[in-house]
Formats: structure tokens, C-alpha cells, sequence
């Protein structure tokens, strides 16, 4: 096992919502993406990257947007050794979304799409 510090961009969407019109039909579905920054223990980068596609909505408790897509530097931060026997995330960072399609407008380093990868 390996602990792998590892960058993320997830591409996705939020709502605008209209506080003034109480029927929704104002509010605006916009694309966004957002990067953050994993400690993931897991056998392999493509594990990691897998687990945190799985549990990316779950840690990202400050901001509303979805995670339609999630993109990795195959390039990890930093790899160390792990004993451990549990694949888990250990520790996590977000920066602000932004605006847009992250496809289009986000970082190029992150060039490999995270798959859920199930036992």
C-alpha cells in the first residue's frame, strides 16, 4: 500500500439560484470546476484516483457543485510507503470552483480521468 498526495480537478455544475422568485424558474444551472489537493492510502494512483471520484461530493462540504467528472496529475505530490492494509482518504484540501467548462478552461497537468474502481 502507498499513500499518494494527489491532484484533482473535478468538472461539474451549480445552481444560481433567484432568492426573488419563489417558483425556480429563474434559477441558472451554470458548469464549474473546482481542484483540490488528496492524501489518499491506496495500492496504485489509478485506486486513489478512484476513491476520491467515489467520495468527492461527500468531502466537499463548503461548496454546492456536482462532480460529473474527475480528472488527476498522473503525477502524484508525493508517494510514500504505507503498512496499512485499508484503502482510504486521509486528508483534504479545495479551492474555490470556477466558472465554466473545466475541460476547456482548467489546468492541462490534469490528464488522466478517474474511473470508480470496485474491489
Amino acid at each position: 500500500m502507498k499513500i499518494y498526495e494527489l491532484e484533482v480537478m473535478s468538472c461539474g455544475t451549480y445552481w444560481i439560484i433567484d432568492l426573488n422568485d419563489k417558483s425556480g424558474c429563474s434559477d441558472v444551472e451554470r458548469d464549474c470546476w473546482q481542484e483540490a489537493v488528496f492524501t489518499v492510502a491506496a495500492e496504485s494512483i489509478e485506486r486513489a484516483a478512484g476513491l476520491v471520484l467515489r467520495e468527492y461530493e461527500k468531502c466537499n462540504k463548503e461548496w454546492s457543485n456536482s462532480c460529473d467528472a474527475l480528472y488527476y496529475n498522473p503525477n502524484p505530490l508525493s508517494v510514500e510507503d504505507d503498512e496499512g492494509d485499508e484503502e482510504e482518504i486521509l486528508d483534504y484540501s479545495f479551492h474555490f470552483p470556477k466558472e465554466g467548462d473545466g475541460a476547456e478552461k482548467g489546468p492541462l497537468k490534469y490528464s488522466k480521468e478517474a474511473q470508480t474502481i470496485l474491489n
